[in-house]
């Protein structure tokens, strides 16, 4: 298989053998002509054609299949043929508009993921992928987002005193390695753009923190750090933990001390005790996705476990974040239960976030925490906790 168009026809032909149902493969041709313009709707409808008897073959035989099953062998074959598409085909079958579709889009992204484990000769391919999963190159060709236009407006325009002291006090307290003043200069232009770009979410404490990341990932360029930053923001509804009420951070504060009462009772009671939950330690998680485990980041330094916690990120959201910072209480499980109440409520404030866990030399035993949390708390799981969370503030 050489081309695009071999590919794709590859990709009807084991749909139709694993029983996708006619109408949803006309569905898929229809976006895949719309995404790839040198691609033929007539072409892929007469090879459909040609498998329709395959079709009702194999919906006889997959009767006895639950449509789970039936979701995974078909993202299983998207898996193996998408390894013969360029980097931009990829990304474009990635967005595919059918929702129901979105199921083997992230099966994909896992298994273009961790065919990339995180590693320091590897962190381009991380920032690759990222851009494709963020659509990163509509916003550098979008003139509303454009640096320089918005890097001037933001200093012609009046942001509000309270914003710009918080953004000068942030970028104060921001280390880098080199050239720091012209550097600290860079990321207050950014923090600005976005601010001005935003009015509705501004500046936030902890923003600093992951786009001095991405700044220092991307050796200091402010045109693409911004471009990345603003795909992060609309892509990933950052701006949704910031509204009025905190209802949505409240939300995922409620989740995580249900889950730590399920799985680590003997840490929740000693939390309980002393009054303490997950609203005192977790906020860092969400606000800086990871990235204030560490002040100074270069391609040398860059933590593992923060590539590994974007990648996932970019699939599961902020259950992601969530979960990673369940890995990391699930690391340091057997340390913390030693604890007395005091010094329990110490460790979860001021240094889970400092853990051992985030060091590169233990990645790969944090790399098994994270997944067997990952496995052991879906999605599903989370969903219904937030549920509970809604029906008893729902006359708040």
């Amino acid at each position: 298989i050489t081309t695009s168009n071999d590919v794709i026809i590859e990709y009807i032909r084991h749909m139709c053998n694993f029983g996708v149902n006619y109408n949803d493969i006309v569905d898929i041709i229809n976006d895949i002509s719309n995404s790839f313009t040198s691609l033929k709707k007539d072409y892929y409808m007469s090879m459909l054609n040609t498998y329709k008897n395959t079709i009702k073959t194999s919906s006889l035989l997959l009767r006895t299949y639950n449509v789970n099953k039936t979701v995974s062998k078909s993202s299983i074959v998207l898996s193996h043929c998408m390894i013969y598409l360029n980097q931009e085909d990829k990304a474009k079958l990635l967005f595919l508009s059918k929702s129901s579709y979105q199921y083997i889009k992230n099966k994909y992204l896992y298994y273009i993921f961790s065919s990339h484990s995180p590693s320091i000769s590897t962190i381009s391919n991380h920032i690759n992928i990222w851009a494709s999963v963020l659509n990163v190159n509509k916003i550098t060709r979008d003139p509303l987002y454009n640096y320089s236009s918005l890097k001037s407006l933001s200093f012609s325009t009046v942001l509000s005193k309270k914003t710009l002291q918080s953004i000068d006090l942030d970028v104060s307290r921001t280390s880098f390695l080199i050239n720091e003043s012209e550097n600290r200069n860079k990321l207050t232009f950014i923090l600005r753009c976005i601010a001005y770009r935003f009015p509705q979410l501004g500046y936030c404490q902890g923003m600093s923190y992951f786009v001095s990341f991405l700044l220092q990932l991307f050796s200091f360029n402010e045109s693409k750090t911004l471009s990345y930053v603003i795909s992060i923001v609309k892509q990933t509804k950052y701006d949704i933990l910031y509204d009025i009420d905190l209802r949505c951070l409240k939300r995922y504060f409620y989740i995580v001390d249900t889950l730590i009462k399920i799985y680590y009772p003997k840490i929740a009671e000693m939390l309980m005790r002393s009054k303490s939950l997950s609203n005192f330690f977790s906020p860092p998680w969400f606000l800086t996705l990871f990235t204030n485990i560490s002040v100074v980041f270069t391609t040398e330094t860059t933590p593992l476990c923060v590539l590994m916690i974007w990648d996932n990120f970019m699939i599961r959201g902020y259950n992601a974040v969530l979960l990673a910072g369940m890995a990391a209480i699930d690391y340091e499980k057997n340390r913390i239960e030693k604890f007395e109440q005091s010094e329990c409520f110490e460790f979860m404030v001021n240094r889970l976030i400092r853990s051992e866990c985030f060091k590169n030399e233990n990645f790969e035993q944090f790399k098994v925490h994270y997944e067997n949390v990952m496995k052991r708390i879906d999605d599903e799981t989370i969903e219904a906790i937030g549920k509970c969370y809604e029906e008893e503030n729902k006359n708040e």
